[in-house]
Order: C-alpha cells, then structure tokens, then sequence
C-alpha cells in the first residue's frame, strides 16, 4: 500500500517477529528507506507522507480487540504523537499540509469523516450521516470520500472554504476510493460489473467527468502524480501496478478561456478550420489567436457560424495559445503531455506548456528563472476571471504565488533570455 506526495513514498512492512513497520524513502535521494516506527510493542500500518509529516493508524501487537488510533509523525523533528485518542477504531488516514483526515467510529453508525489540524491539535467532525462515510482523502480546501447512504457507493466531498458537503457523483455504478492531486479527483468505479474497476477523473470546480480506463479487469486504488495515472491490476489472480501517462487535460469554463496549443493539437487540427470543425460540437464558438503583443495588441479570429467556420484560416504553432469562446464548462483533451525544454526570449512572451510538475507555483518558476533575471510571471485564472501576478521586485518575490496546473498558458516577461528550460518540481 505504498502513498507518495510526489518526492516522499511510505508503504507498511512486516518484520521477522511478524509485527508491522512505517518505512519512508527519498525519491530523489540516494540514502535508502528509513525507519518511520521500530516498535515490538505495536503495528504500525495504512500510512500516508505529505513532507515533513508521515501518519498512520496503530495498535498493540496481536490485539484485535484493540482500537486503531491514528498517529502522526514530523521527520524534521522527530516527534510523534496521537493525532485524536479515544476508545473506538480510527482508520485509514490522509494527510496534505499539516491537515489530516480519517475514518472515525466515536459516533454511532459504521463511520465518519474526522479533520485535524496538526499545527494547531484542532480536530473536527466533518460528516453527521447514519451510513458508512470512508476512505477519505485531502488536498487544499476539499475533503472528498466514498458514501453509502444512496445504497450505491458515491463520491462526496466538503469544501472547508465554503464550510459546505457537496455529492459529487451520482450514477447507478459504485464510484469508491477517491483520491485528490489539485483541483483533479480520480476514483475507482465498477460501470462493467461487481467483479470489475475502472478509474475515473473528475474535476471538482466544474464537475467534468473523464474515463481514465474503460476495460473488464479489476482495478484499484488510483492515484495521480505528474500527469500519470496509477494502479493497481489483478488478471488472472496476479496483481501489479500499472502506470499511465494522462494526455494533457485543460479545464475550460463558459465564456473565454486561454487554451494552450500542444503538438499533438497542431497535428491533428493543423488550422482554426480544422481545429473549429473537431471543436465545434463541444460548444466552441470562436478561436483567436494573437499575432504580436508588443508594441500593440494584433489578432485574427476564426468563428464557427451556421455550422461552418468562417473567418481567417490561420495555421496552429505548437507552444503557442488560443483565446477560445465556450458556451459551457468542460474538459479539453489536447493530446500528449509536452515536457520538452523552453527557449523564453527577453522580454514579454506569453507560452502555453502541458508538462507542469506537480504542487508547482508562480514562485517556484520565477526562483528557477532565477530572481536576477525574472521580472514577472501572469496567468488567467479562468474560473474567477482575473488576472494572477507574481513579481520580482528588488530582488524580493511579491504578489500571488498562485498554483500553476499541469496544462497552462504563461506570459512571463524576463530581463535576459532563457534557453532549455524545464520546469521541475522542489
């Protein structure tokens, strides 16, 4: 059961006395696993990392009739402590920035949704429902689980900024084991049978459903990490874990979107004819693509009008982008991840890329630009409509260190330019 936050793995080990351990590794180090726990006395399982801090649920060993409490662990000072003792079984947990998550049975009924806060020791009940609330995850203001109380399983989640639950699916098949990386939520569902798994994405600010995978083996326990999928396969009684590469998604909600153009884009669209008329029945209404920005705004624009395009055919520049009109929110799929190097001139320049690592920000590129020769990094949100900006001033980084998604356009303005450059994550 190994879990990762993009550098760190943790996964449960059994030793020679038959008793179960945490271990950690360094994906980007060269020292080997380390002990998290090295008890006699306890089993120690289920962990989860998200750096500095490792938890995991624990009881004494060989004791079945004791309760599961859930601990946590901070690896830069090596202090570890019970996260919320109490007399009942807590299980499974999560955790993402000092925040954890769990499945709690205090209360009557078959579980619910605890919170923490790890800095603080604030612990919260999230979920008040007779039926079974588990295996939750967390990332940044959304708690997401699977929910039996519509008999079949669904996926529900609370946003802590809203303070509200929301039911995120709601189809005929179960959809279980739900797991976060950024605004994206990938879960398990069984559409082909009781005896089969498939993983499915959703994005959570507009609801947009994607298949990941569409075949009758069984699958579980998906995750994301760096535009892969993750799972693991049982065929024929024999499991394994299988990866997969995710073409590059990119989020679009009504009105204008800036869409980055991908090779595989110019490939198989080639023109704003070509791409209007694959486009056209996902409610594109018009493609503009910007000739110059400096020392004046130039553009051309293509529109899809009485079931036809109209307007200048221009031809699709990969690393280039587009601002789109939509009549609805949905999903575009823009083909293969791109993480080729980055040649960025001098000056403004706006680029779309699709190989953005994961947890990656406005200030993470800006340092690897390095702040003696970036001024300044731009990006649309276009979910809430402004503008996000991120400066370099003095040699100090202000503004919005907004999150920079995996498929993104940037207008980043540099005193010097820059050749072969490659996001990475820190």
């Amino acid at each position: 059961n190994p879990r990762t936050d993009g550098r760190y793995v943790v996964w449960q080990a059994q030793q020679a006395n038959g008793n179960w351990d945490v271990y950690l590794a360094d994906l980007n180090g060269n020292t080997g696993p380390q002990a998290v726990t090295s008890t006699t006395a306890l089993d120690e399982v289920n962990p989860a990392v998200h750096w500095p801090w490792v938890v995991y649920q624990a009881r004494a060993t060989g004791n079945t009739g004791a309760a599961w409490q859930v601990f946590a662990r901070n690896m830069l000072s090596s202090q570890s402590f019970a996260v919320s003792p109490s007399t009942q079984d807590e299980v499974d947990p999560d955790v993402q920035a000092a925040r954890v998550v769990w499945q709690d049975f205090r209360d009557q009924g078959p579980g619910e949704i605890y919170f923490s806060d790890l800095q603080s020791g604030g612990v919260r009940r999230i979920t008040t429902n007779i039926f079974a609330q588990l295996h939750p995850a967390i990332y940044d203001n959304w708690i997401v689980w699977q929910d039996n109380r519509n008999v079949e399983l669904d996926i529900y989640g609370f946003d802590l900024l809203r303070n509200r639950e929301f039911q995120i699916t709601s189809t005929p098949e179960d959809e279980f084991q739900p797991f976060l990386n950024g605004p994206w939520l990938v879960c398990s569902e069984n559409s082909l049978g009781p005896q089969t798994g498939n993983a499915r994405l959703v994005h959570l600010p507009s609801l947009v459903v994607v298949p990941v995978t569409r075949t009758s083996t069984l699958k579980a326990l998906p995750s994301l990490a760096d535009g892969r999928a993750v799972w693991l396969e049982t065929v024929s009684g024999q499991s394994r874990v299988v990866a997969a590469a995710l073409p590059a998604l990119q989020p679009v909600f009504q009105n204008r979107n800036v869409v980055a153009v991908t090779p595989a884009m110019a490939a198989y669209g080639q023109n704003a004819y070509g791409l209007l008329s694959l486009w056209a029945g996902s409610g594109v209404q018009s493609i503009t693509e910007y000739t110059s920005l400096v020392p004046q705004v130039t553009s051309q624009t293509a529109s899809w009008i009485n079931g036809a395009p109209s307007g200048p055919d221009f031809t699709l520049v990969a690393g280039t982008f587009l601002w789109v009109k939509f009549n609805s929110e949905q999903v575009l799929d823009l083909g293969v991840n791109n993480t080729s190097p980055l040649n960025l001139s001098a000056g403004a320049s706006v680029f779309g890329y699709t190989g953005f690592p994961d947890s990656y920000s406005a200030y993470q590129l800006l340092r690897q630009i390095g702040l003696d020769n970036a001024l300044s990094v731009r990006m649309l949100d276009a979910q809430s409509g402004p503008w996000l900006v991120a400066e370099v001033q003095n040699g100090k980084l202000v503004g919005n260190d907004f999150p920079i998604p995996n498929v993104a356009v940037l207008m980043v303005n540099l005193a010097a330019p820059v050749q072969q450059f490659t996001p990475q994550a820190q």
